[in-house]
């Protein structure tokens, strides 16, 4: 299967907010690969989307415990703190 359009990656987890990769996917030898890790700007939304690990490693955002795309008191009253 040939594939003529841009492709972006999606990855949802069930604690944290989703993210969509800010580029397309570049192909190489049949394999496809991106790293959100590098910089902000790897994902869309950029500093909204990721906090920084450590000084320049970038990862989702955490605490979404009910899985409503939201982060808020009923995250933490209903999941975390209990």
């Amino acid at each position: 299967m040939e594939i003529t359009e841009n492709l972006f990656v999606v990855i949802r987890h069930r604690n944290h907010l989703g993210i969509m990769s800010a580029n397309s996917l570049v192909e190489s030898g049949g394999v496809y690969s991106y790293d959100f890790t590098t910089s902000a700007a790897q994902t869309y939304g950029g500093i909204n989307a990721v906090n920084e690990l450590i000084p320049g490693t970038w990862g989702m955002i955490a605490a979404d415990g009910n899985s409503d795309g939201m982060i808020d008191n009923l995250d933490l009253n209903s999941i975390w703190a209990p």
